[in-house]
């Protein structure tokens, strides 16, 4: 059961507890996740089967995307509606127009500081531990990147709140993101509503939920729900191996050039990674290109086999 299947987390729920749960179902099977959502969270979370969990990377760095609401007046200590309120700001006029153009603002490579209340270590132990324990911990900031964001909905109110989507890189926190554009419109603000709607090429329409993952193992229908491995990589070039030394790949050697096929241009870069099949058209791993004394030859990178 090498493969991946697309969870739709519901809220309330860890990312920790979706994983436990799956593996409860199916035991003996190593299961890992491409990337945690908060417990309030809903949204996709990619788990990977098997052997597919040495390729989780290329799906946790993949583009993120999400919908969100902002309430703006009410600033929490979690940047959620889960933690306790530190301010509330009835004094405000804001506007439709005015938060669309402080959003435009964080388009591009931002430096981020993550909430105090989450996974990222400070100091060589985790931000919330810190907190939980009033250690005041004050984290660094982190380069990310905000493809695009823009507002969908504007709901006038006591506390305004507006509805977003956005589409980030791996690592964006959208707790601070609401913190912070509440904080530049000078109201400030916390994200109320969360859901990822994508991770890379995986979205809401390829989600399963709970109850169906359920059903299907009830059923013994899983195998119908399962996404091949190597959909998490299909962004990358495609190569074959001849099948006479598609050994040679698997054992760890080098394969050299007259021993594939290439089905796309460009061999001689050596800083790509390339997804490597048979003729049969298995997937066996990722593989680059490196210059050797004996020419080009492809070095197997990750076999999966």
């Amino acid at each position: 059961m090498n493969s991946i299947i697309n969870i739709l987390k519901p809220a309330g729920m860890t990312s920790h507890d979706v994983v436990s749960y799956v593996r409860k179902q199916l035991p003996g099977i190593k299961v890992g996740h491409t990337g945690t959502l908060d417990p309030a969270a809903a949204g996709v979370l990619p788990l990977c089967l098997g052997k597919a969990t040495r390729l989780s990377s290329f799906l946790m760095e993949g583009v993120k995307g999400y919908r969100g609401e902002i309430t703006f007046g009410v600033t929490t200590d979690t940047l959620d509606g889960e933690g306790k309120i530190l301010e509330i700001n009835k004094e405000h006029s804001i506007k439709s127009a005015e938060i669309q153009g402080v959003l435009q603002k964080f388009e591009g490579n931002i430096e981020q500081v993550p909430p105090i209340y989450s996974a990222v270590k400070h100091q060589g132990k985790r931000l919330y531990k810190q907190a939980r324990n009033n250690k005041n911990p004050e984290p660094e900031p982190r380069s990310v990147t905000i493809y695009n964001i823009h507002m969908e909905e504007y709901i006038e109110g006591a506390f305004p709140r507006i509805i977003f989507d956005v589409k980030c890189s791996h690592g964006t926190y959208i707790r601070s993101l609401a913190r912070d554009v509440g904080e530049i419109l000078g109201v400030g603000g916390h994200l109320s509503f969360l859901v990822r709607t994508s991770s890379g090429l995986l979205d809401l329409n390829n989600s399963i939920t709970i109850e169906n993952f359920q059903l299907a193992i009830n059923s013994n229908e899983l195998e119908k729900l399962l996404i091949p491995m190597d959909f998490a990589v299909s962004h990358l070039k495609k190569i074959i191996v001849l099948n006479a030394y598609i050994n040679y790949f698997v054992s760890g050697n080098f394969v050299k050039e007259e021993q594939v096929k290439v089905e796309s241009e460009n061999t001689q870069n050596e800083q790509e990674l390339w997804r490597v099949y048979d003729q049969n058209e298995k997937f066996w791993g990722i593989g680059r290109w490196q210059a050797t004394a004996q020419g080009l030859m492809l070095k197997p990178e990750k076999v999966l086999s």
